[in-house]
């Protein structure tokens, strides 16, 4: 309980510092939004005239996906970059800690954004866009998001300078969203879903029949992603303690 109460607040904090930034550079935020909404419209759009319909309910997180795998490692580097990490290391909180809860706030910020390209897509693309299974897509999203950013995060902490390896994988991620077509989930193709980062948004958005095996498989796929990123995450932070580079910044 004290536990809860003691991230509560740091939630708290990194609500505000994230509204005072919105506050501070509001054309930023629009235009950011703006711009993401019509490019992935023009995705969405593109994927389902090529006959991949399935793909649709995948795309429209895609944007929650890059932010929510971004945001620790981002965040990370631009506290290296103006100075505030020593104080983050030396606080109360854990890097971990602190990650995790500005990458909450980054859901919280993305699900508007999200809900637009939502009922865009179903008004000017496929209006048979299940709204269940979306909020299950939701979930996930945020689960392996945070997931996958950690081991991002990691990282950054071990290489510091990992751009363009982050540009590909990003590239990476749309590719797998535009192109793993599920006309027939067949076995092989559940298989490799299991165990590539979000399958378990591609499983249940691209599932024609909801079963209960690929409800299972999602899970699956998702406790997998977090055992990887507490595992990788524990492996690289140590590390780069051990070898000194936490203090080379």
């Amino acid at each position: 309980m004290v536990y809860l109460i003691k991230m509560k607040f740091l939630l708290v904090a990194e609500i505000r510092k994230s509204l005072q930034f919105l506050k501070s550079y509001p054309l930023d935020f629009i235009g950011n939004s703006f711009s993401f909404i019509l490019v992935i419209l023009a995705i969405i759009f593109g994927v389902y005239k090529l006959g991949y319909k399935g793909n649709v309910v995948g795309l429209i997180v895609f944007p929650m996906i890059l932010s929510l795998s971004g945001t620790p490692s981002s965040s990370l580097r631009e506290d290296i970059a103006i100075g505030t990490f020593e104080q983050v290391f030396n606080s109360s909180y854990t890097i971990a800690e602190v990650l995790l809860c500005r990458s909450l706030v980054t859901f919280i910020l993305s699900l508007p954004m999200t809900f637009i390209i939502l009922l865009l897509a179903k008004t000017l693309v496929d209006s048979s866009i299940n709204l269940f299974p979306f909020s299950l897509i939701i979930l996930f999203t945020l689960i392996n998001g945070i997931s996958v950013g950690m081991v991002l995060a990691g990282l950054v902490m071990v290489y510091r300078k990992v751009d363009s390896l982050f540009n590909l994988i990003y590239l990476a991620l749309l590719f797998e969203f535009v192109f793993i077509s599920a006309h027939s989930l067949s076995l092989y193709k559940v298989i490799i879903t299991i165990l590539i980062p979000f399958g378990s948004i591609l499983l249940i958005g691209l599932g024609k029949n909801l079963s209960n095996m690929i409800y299972l498989a999602a899970v699956l796929n998702t406790s997998i992603w977090i055992f990887l990123s507490y595992t990788l995450y524990k492996i690289m932070y140590n590390y780069s303690r051990k070898s000194g580079k936490l203090g080379w910044y």
